[in-house]
């Protein structure tokens, strides 16, 4: 009688153990705050090191091969249902957090990399394609329903550059799109963007005669409207503001600010029409 109620304790140990995490061969974890619920899957040759803060919530899904850090001081929560694919690399440094929110698919070699003091936050149902990069030394969000394509970059252009990055609910940044956050760029909502779009907040001085890359840059802030369209090739430089409902043709280069409802195209872009026309 005593051996089988000790056989029984152990076999709902064993269990709940299974239940909670299921690490799969040859996956390294070294942690010594991480807080795990149920139904998670760490795949093969992953590897989970840091003294930082880590919080998995149910349902979670971590394919083989990817890197995942914390520092000492830092934070990763991933919210339920959030699968991270192959080969990803997700790297919170010093005091760096991030925040994922459930149901979000993080796609094979992308990387998501936060500098102390540092935040990305991403909303619930976000998806970041493959070969992606996000890098904020400041703070990048992405809101709820969003995406970033495939061998996209949001990242500073600068050494030292501290810009951030936030877009609303539902904006879809397309493939091979470069947003460019040694200043700020500040996306609405429903946006969506063609590939190859470029989105440059700073410029180097070209003053005299002296080496452009020895001079100083000027840096200024993007914001884009509500409901905008970009085409593909779009190219879109410091300082301008887009407003809402835009429209803008493939492969312009905006220059200035653009009232809403516009619709423009050209090199530098100009009004070609109004939306209410």
């Amino acid at each position: 009688m005593k051996i089988y109620i000790i056989i029984s304790i152990y076999s709902r140990i064993i269990k709940e153990a299974v239940k909670k995490i299921f690490l799969q061969f040859n996956s390294a974890v070294r942690w010594s705050r991480m807080d795990v619920d149920k139904d998670v899957v760490i795949g093969p040759g992953v590897i989970l090191q840091g003294a930082g803060t880590v919080i998995v919530k149910s349902g979670c899904w971590l394919e083989g091969n990817s890197l995942i850090e914390v520092g000492a001081q830092g934070k990763l929560v991933l919210g339920s249902n959030v699968y991270i694919g192959r080969n990803v690399t997700i790297k919170c440094r010093g005091t760096g957090e991030i925040w994922i929110g459930e149901n979000c698919s993080i796609k094979e070699n992308a990387i998501l990399i936060c500098e102390a003091g540092a935040r990305i936050d991403l909303a619930d149902h976000v998806f970041i394609n493959h070969n992606s990069r996000i890098a904020s030394k400041s703070q990048v969000t992405l809101g709820s329903g969003s995406s970033l394509g495939v061998f996209s970059s949001i990242a500073p252009r600068e050494a030292g550059a501290t810009g951030s990055f936030y877009c609303e609910s539902n904006c879809y940044i397309n493939d091979y799109n470069l947003l460019d956050i040694t200043s700020s760029i500040i996306m609405g909502r429903d946006i969506r963007t063609g590939i190859f779009g470029v989105f440059y907040t700073h410029n180097h001085s070209t003053e005299g005669k002296e080496s452009i890359w020895h001079q100083p840059y000027k840096q200024a802030e993007i914001v884009i409207g509500n409901e905008v369209w970009l085409g593909s090739h779009v190219t879109v430089l410091m300082g301008v503001k887009i407003g809402d409902g835009v429209v803008i043709a493939a492969g312009a280069v905006v220059t200035k600010p653009i009232e809403e409802y516009a619709i423009v195209g050209g090199v530098p872009a100009r009004i070609l029409k109004m939306r209410e026309e």
